[in-house]
């Protein structure tokens, strides 16, 4: 009795030994396993703060461009009045030089013109006219400038535009898949703290393994 009493105590100490040295190395695991679930979710939540980030970048992106865009308008329309008042300034000095050119009724013989009046009043006419034609031609070329750099103001602004669609699609796909790769780790990690539990307690586990959304 006495001999198998003591192989009994062995084995009972053995298995003593074996149960807390499973205990030690289950309680490592758990520990690595918290660790790593801890660490995602600090990558998680810098990939959100990434996101927020971006987003507010291309918020004020889009601003300028609109702010940049609502100026050159402007300076467009304002340009736009300027020339508007420079044909009204001309058209009006050439209405006063055609008035003050006409000879009175009263000076001209039976009502008519001076016959030594009237080359000087066509030398006058033709010198306004091409004056005239002149300014025309200067605003013309001004209305192109103004154009084109309204065009090429349009051109930049949806050219930036199409750049900020192409980078918001490229950030979101990208952040998309970190998420995704973010969530198959999390629930891995809960899938080993499951059977964890279960080795623990030699029964199935209550925590439940769900794909939580994010």
């Amino acid at each position: 009795m006495t001999q198998q009493t003591q192989q009994f105590q062995t084995i009972a100490q053995v298995m003593a030994e074996s149960m807390a040295e499973q205990q030690s190395r289950l309680q490592s695991i758990e520990r690595s396993a918290e660790r790593s679930r801890l660490e995602l979710l600090g990558r998680l939540t810098r990939v959100e703060n990434s996101v927020a980030k971006a987003k507010v970048e291309q918020s004020q992106l889009v601003r300028t461009l609109v702010g940049e865009h609502d100026a050159a308008l402007g300076q467009i329309d304002g340009s736009l009045a300027s020339v508007q008042g420079k044909c009204s300034h001309l058209l009006s000095q050439m209405l006063n030089v055609i008035r003050d050119d006409l000879p009175r009724k009263k000076d001209a013989p039976a009502g008519g013109l001076v016959s030594n009046d009237i080359p000087k009043l066509r030398t006058q006419q033709e010198r306004q006219l091409e004056h005239v034609e002149k300014a025309i031609l200067s605003l013309k070329s001004e209305q192109r400038l103004y154009q084109q750099s309204l065009n090429e103001t349009i051109a930049h602004t949806q050219s930036e535009q199409k750049k900020l669609l192409e980078t918001i699609v490229q950030s979101t796909d990208g952040n998309k898949e970190r998420l995704r790769v973010l969530k198959q780790m999390l629930i891995v990690q809960r899938g080993t703290l499951d059977r964890l539990d279960r080795d623990r307690a030699g029964q199935p586990s209550s925590r439940p393994i769900k794909n939580e959304p994010l």
